[in-house]
């Protein structure tokens, strides 16, 4: 289970509202296409997958700039880190048990934290204003909606 104040990353949902399990998140065949075209789309745009992270990482860091002594790996290292995360949830977006487990991994490495919903939405907010800035048209509502 994620702390009581923990926001569940990706598509997935907290059977209740203080931090009870996750229940499995389905999507359409369509959402996913999306999703992962999107999310490749912005990794080849950048370069690089450590590219990528440090952008959401930056951005993430113009918001709430409080939280950058939180991330005591190298700006590199975390943004591999993080794209791991979201490779693991993106690339299980089509088998809902998978998808869980990815969300569950990346939920329990941050147990340590005060992951508040304010800051998972500052940080989901980041990742949109990344894939904004990134792809523009190429990133789609569908694709948004993911």
């Amino acid at each position: 289970d994620m702390p009581p104040q923990a926001a569940p990353p990706g598509g997935a949902k907290r059977a209740d509202g203080e931090g009870g399990a996750l229940q499995e998140a389905h999507f359409e065949r369509s959402t996913v296409e999306a999703v992962q075209f999107t999310w490749n789309a912005f990794t080849s745009q950048l370069g690089s997958t450590e590219a990528a992270g440090r952008l959401v990482l930056s951005t993430f860091f113009d918001l709430v700039p409080e939280v950058q002594g939180l991330f005591s790996d190298s700006k590199s290292s975390h943004a591999l880190k993080f794209m791991s995360g979201m490779r693991g949830i993106t690339t299980s977006m089509d088998d809902p048990q998978d998808l869980k487990a990815a969300v569950e991994h990346v939920g329990f490495q941050h147990l340590s934290l005060e992951v508040t919903e304010p800051l998972f939405s500052s940080f989901t907010a980041a990742i949109l204003d990344a894939l904004t800035l990134t792809l523009a048209d190429q990133f789609t509502p569908r694709a948004r909606s993911g």
